[in-house]
Order: C-alpha cells, then structure tokens, then sequence
C-alpha cells in the first residue's frame, strides 16, 4: 500500500486534467502505472486510488454488514455509481469526470494532497477553509479517533 503525502496547488486544465505530482506518483510504485479510481470522497473533495487500493477497500466494504443498513448501501452507491477507471498520460496527467468537479464544485484552482493511502483533489477554496475548521481541533480529533484522552 503506498503511503501518500504532501501537497500541491495548481490548476486543472481545460479538458478537466490535473497533473499529480511526480513524487506521488512515485510512491504509487507499479500500481500506479496500472491506473487509479476516481471517485466522490466522503468529505467535499475528489478521492484518487490505486486499483490495489481500491480493491481492498471494495472488498472490507462488500462485507453483509455494511450492506444491512440503509446508511451503508447508500454510501456504496454513491462511491462506486461515481468512481470511474483513469490512467496518467505521459505528462502524468490525469482526468478527472466532469459530473464530480460540477457536483463537488471543484473549481479550477485546486490542492492535490496525499492523504495516506490516497491522493485527495479540492477545491482550493474548499481546502483552505477546511483547514481553518480543522486546525484549531487537531487535538480533539486525535483523542476521539485513537480514543486515549490527553495523548494527542
């Protein structure tokens, strides 16, 4: 599994590409020259993975449990009814669907940033204002993810 990091600002072009960053698709390895998915993220961003990547995710999400709730089969339409196969050209330019930058309201000036095990695209105007509402809680979400108080 690659491990994804940093960010870049830049803009997408008029046939909706986006050059990502040599040094990401570096750490996608061999499986990034297969190609990636392009997909809806959970937050208001456009989430790119590499097949591998993407597979495993399909499969933890296939498990009958997910699928029981109205929540859950909800969420898997809308992940996989938008995710579409794309691979880097030459230039490492990707494509990115038209219906996600319109539904996303992803504008032209966008923040590529790895984020782990994927590579997320936002708006640039987007980005900067999760990044206010994120900062001032680092601490906070810490603690509520790894679930140790006081150990952020």
């Amino acid at each position: 599994m690659p491990l994804l990091s940093g960010k870049c600002f830049t803009t997408r072009d008029d046939k909706n590409r986006i050059i990502i960053p040599a040094r990401m698709r570096k750490a996608t390895g061999p499986q990034g020259h297969e190609g990636y998915y392009v997909t809806r993220g959970i937050d208001e961003c456009i989430v790119v993975q590499t097949v591998a990547r993407f597979e495993d995710v399909s499969a933890a999400s296939a498990d009958t449990r997910v699928r029981q709730t109205e929540a859950g089969r909800r969420l898997e339409r809308e992940i996989y009814s938008n995710a579409e196969f794309a691979k880097c050209d030459r230039q490492g330019r990707l494509l990115l669907p038209a219906a996600l930058l319109e539904d996303l309201g992803i504008g032209k000036e966008v923040v590529i940033a790895g984020v782990n095990d994927r590579i997320e695209v936002w708006d640039r105007v987007k980005w900067e204002e999760d990044r206010k509402k994120s900062k001032p809680d680092i601490g906070k979400n810490a603690e509520k993810v790894f679930d140790r108080p006081g150990q952020a």
